[in-house]
């Protein structure tokens, strides 16, 4: 099946500029090792993006250029959740029924909802300010039209998700054992777990061990202030309308976003292996322009300090480093394949030795996966 079969991202320079044009001393510098061969060497795939990232930094010093912040990001916060409003009042407003809000909600509202998810991300990494507690505030706007207070704790959980990345105890966006073993690589149930992926992720942070972010009271301060915005929204959105239709236009557009929906599949995208094994797969599709340049989630890791706006030109200055990685194209195609292919199995993201998989067969993937698990 094509997402099993490596494909390499396009050159990130034109054809004409010639290997010769490069510097003497990067054309001198020995080729970037695999994800694989780094898993090989140092036996745990948290410190991959670590190791890459230090030789990125020595080869390439201007990469540390790019880092900071991006000023715009709650500006197009703001205009998002005022146009994600708009779309539930005028659902209301023009008394449009369901047949009609729905699929505008669906196909419209979950893009709005998704490209909100990715700048709460952003804020998430202190990118939109050099205030933490600016940040904090504008993850509380970008998510008070998702209907569930969660941007605060995605903070938590995320921070630990870049610590802990791939560990199936400690990292929250592993799948919980529990999880993969109910839906493993069923077909309906894969379907079933993507419409309520946002239920399913949110299950798991239950079992995930890890301390709670209420531990802190500081912290517990901020969620109970997301709480009393997203709920106090819904109130003051039914309570002036006298209907329950915004609230569910949120709702659907929320749960679409990163569920049932081509944008959903972004969360197979980033880290489901696949071959050839790598810890962290980008994708260098169209939506990238809409989604504030979330594909590139490689780069991402390797540089959490780079907002959306310049993530590009990460790969842009260190094409060695992208240019041999296997990345996606379409969402639409991956999101079928997920859920129709019986090799894509949730019990993949658990595998202890996912070095492995880069010396496997595509058809072994599964059968060989389902055998490391913890």
């Amino acid at each position: 099946p094509s997402s099993f079969s490596p494909r390499l991202a396009p050159p990130a320079m034109p054809p004409a500029v010639r290997a010769s044009e490069a510097s003497s001393e990067l054309a001198a510098s020995p080729a970037p090792l695999s994800d694989a061969a780094r898993m090989k060497g140092q036996g745990d795939p948290r410190y991959i993006h670590a190791s890459r990232r230090k030789e990125m930094a020595a080869r390439h010093p201007d990469l540390q250029d790019i880092s900071g912040t991006e000023h715009r990001t709650g500006f197009f916060m703001a205009a998002l959740v005022a146009l994600q409003l708009a779309g539930a009042l005028g659902a209301v407003y023009f008394k449009l029924p369901i047949v009609a809000w729905f699929p505008i909600s669906y196909l419209l509202g979950a893009v709005v909802s998704h490209a909100l998810y990715v700048l709460i991300h952003d804020c998430v990494h202190n990118l939109a300010h050099s205030s933490a507690d600016l940040n904090r505030a504008l993850i509380i706007l970008g998510n008070s039209v998702h209907v569930f207070p969660s941007g605060i704790l995605f903070r938590h959980y995320h921070l630990i998700h870049h610590r802990e990345m791939n560990d199936n105890v400690q990292d929250p966006d592993v799948p919980a054992h529990w999880e993969a073993n109910l839906v493993q690589n069923s077909a309906p149930m894969k379907a079933f777990w993507m419409a309520f992926y946002s239920i399913f992720q949110s299950a798991r942070t239950v079992t995930c061990d890890y301390k709670s972010p209420l531990t802190k009271p500081a912290d517990a301060a901020w969620i109970a202030l997301n709480y009393v915005v997203n709920f106090g929204l819904l109130g003051v959105l039914t309570y002036a309308t006298k209907s329950y239709v915004p609230a569910l236009y949120l709702l659907v557009a929320s749960m679409a976003s990163v569920g049932f929906h081509p944008l959903g599949a972004r969360w197979i995208q980033e880290h489901y292996p696949t071959l050839p094994f790598q810890a962290t797969y980008s994708y260098y599709g169209p939506l990238n322009w809409l989604m504030f340049n979330v594909g590139f989630h490689n780069e991402h890791h390797d540089f959490p300090t780079v907002p959306w706006s310049r993530l590009p030109q990460v790969k842009d200055k260190a094409p060695e480093y992208y240019n041999s990685l296997f990345a996606h194209y379409s969402y639409t195609k991956l999101l079928a394949d997920f859920i129709v292919n019986p090799q894509w199995d949730l019990m993949l993201r658990r595998t202890k030795k996912v070095e492995d998989l880069a010396d496997s067969k595509p058809e072994q993937v599964s059968t060989d996966a389902a055998k490391k698990v913890l």
